[in-house]
C-alpha cells in the first residue's frame, strides 16, 4: 500500500517550537546534576558512592521523563494529521454568506442549462457539505438584497435559492460593493466573522475602488469570488481579465465553476 507523505502535516505547527525548549531544559538540568557534587567540594573518588544514582546505573531519571513528556505533549498539541483541512467556507463553525448575481447575463447557456442554474446547484452542494452550519443568501444586480439571513435550515435555504431569477431585480449593474457592506452588517449581527462567496459572471469596472474600500473595511469578512461561465469560449463568454480585477479589488481568491477564469 502506497503512503502519500505529502498529505502529512501539522494543524498547529507552532507547538513544535516547544520540543527544542524541552531538549534545552533537559540538557541544562542534567548539567546541574552532574556539577552539584563538584560544587560541594566532595572528592571525585568518593562522589560515585555518595550519589543516589551513579553514572553507570540504568533507567531514566526524573528529568529524562519530564523532558520526554514535554516533547510528546508538544508533538500531540501540534496536531499531526493525514487529512487536509477543508476550505474556509466549508468550515462548520464560520457562517457563510452566498451572494448570487442576478444580472441578465446569468441566463447565459454556456453552462447548461444556464449560469444561474449552475450557481443554484453550487448553493445546494455547499449547503449539503455544511450540514448544521449557518448559511445566508444575498441576491444582487444593480442593488443588493438580503434574501435569507444565516440559517442552518437546508430546506429553507434551498427553497429560497431555487426561487432566484434574473427578473427579480429591475436595476441594472453589479453592486458588489453593496454586497460586501451588506454581508458585513449581517455577520456583525451574528457577532461572528465569516465568509462571503460571490457567484457571478462579471463586474462593474467603475466599482473597483469602492469594492476595495469596502473589502478593506470588512476585516472579519473573508471574500471568495467564483466565476460562473466559460471564459471566452463564446462571444458572450465571461471576461476573465475583469474577473481577475474584481478578485484583486476584493482581496479574494478567484475560482470557477466551469473552467479557468484566468
Amino acid at each position: 500500500m502506497d503512503i502519500d507523505l505529502s498529505a502529512f502535516h501539522f494543524l498547529r505547527p507552532w507547538w513544535l517550537l516547544a520540543i527544542p525548549v524541552a531538549a534545552l531544559l533537559w540538557w541544562a538540568r542534567r548539567g546541574e546534576q552532574s556539577a552539584s557534587g563538584r560544587n560541594l567540594g566532595i572528592s571525585a573518588a568518593l562522589l560515585p558512592f555518595l550519589m543516589v544514582r551513579t553514572p553507570g546505573s540504568r533507567g531514566p531519571r526524573p528529568v529524562d521523563v519530564l523532558a520526554l513528556l514535554l516533547a510528546l505533549g508538544a508533538l500531540a498539541a501540534a496536531g499531526p494529521t493525514w487529512q487536509r483541512a477543508e476550505p474556509a467556507f466549508l468550515d462548520n463553525v464560520a457562517p457563510l454568506i452566498v451572494a448570487v448575481d442576478l444580472s441578465p447575463s446569468m441566463d447565459g447557456a454556456d453552462v447548461p442549462p444556464s449560469r444561474l442554474e449552475a450557481a443554484k446547484r453550487a448553493l445546494r452542494d455547499l449547503t449539503a457539505q455544511r450540514a448544521g452550519a449557518k448559511t445566508g443568501l444575498i441576491a444582487y444586480a444593480g442593488s443588493s438584497h438580503l434574501v435569507l439571513p444565516p440559517t442552518d435550515d437546508a430546506n429553507l435555504l434551498d427553497l429560497f435559492g431555487q426561487a432566484l431569477s434574473t427578473d427579480l431585480t429591475g436595476r441594472a449593474g453589479r453592486d458588489v460593493a453593496g454586497v460586501i457592506a451588506l454581508a458585513a452588517r449581517v455577520l456583525a449581527a451574528e457577532r461572528a466573522g465569516g465568509t462571503l462567496l460571490l457567484l457571478t459572471d462579471g463586474a462593474d469596472p467603475g466599482q473597483m475602488d469602492r469594492v476595495r474600500e469596502r473589502a478593506q473595511a470588512a476585516r472579519d469578512l473573508q471574500i471568495l469570488v467564483m466565476a460562473v461561465g466559460q471564459s471566452g469560449s463564446t462571444p458572450a463568454g465571461i471576461d476573465a481579465a475583469m474577473m481577475r480585477d474584481l478578485a484583486d479589488a476584493a482581496g479574494a481568491p478567484l475560482g470557477s465553476l466551469t473552467g479557468s477564469a484566468g
